[in-house]
């Protein structure tokens, strides 16, 4: 991956540290001087409140509690979060979640560069066994 920032013009240093120490004080502290990179999975249909919501980024005030260590704040996507997580009529759900995308897509506050895969098992987990056999259905 770093070769490929690169080539693009991206200069990157690589720092590893234990996941302890990740998400322990560096990412809950914000002390990284550009980019992280760590997995981040998440339900189909999850909430993005925890990693996304302006209330969940890891403060003092807050003593460092949260998951949202983008730093990403934004009050009409935090709006379109309330509407999807308590609205009944679908339609309006649906609302929500359009504002959601339309949001991320503009302010890109995270870069996805590796997705997974959800499967048919039920569970809702991560799942990518014979992902070559799905289909989708219109």
């Amino acid at each position: 991956m770093q070769n490929a920032w690169k080539a693009v013009g991206v200069e990157v240093t690589l720092r590893t540290e234990p996941s302890r120490t990740l998400f322990g004080q560096t990412t809950k502290h914000r002390a990284f001087p550009g980019l992280v990179m760590y997995t981040w999975t998440s339900l189909v249909g999850e909430s993005p409140r925890l990693t996304l919501g302006s209330a969940m980024v890891p403060a003092e005030a807050n003593n460092w509690s949260g998951a949202n260590f983008t730093g990403f704040s934004d009050p009409e996507f935090d709006k379109a979060v309330d509407l999807s997580e308590t609205e009944l009529d679908p339609g309006r759900r649906r609302a929500g979640w359009a504002t959601m995308q339309r949001i991320y897509a503009e302010r890109l506050p995270a870069l996805p560069t590796w997705l997974r895969g959800f499967g048919p098992n039920g569970t809702g987990q991560p799942f990518t066994q014979r992902a070559e056999l799905w289909r989708s259905e219109p």
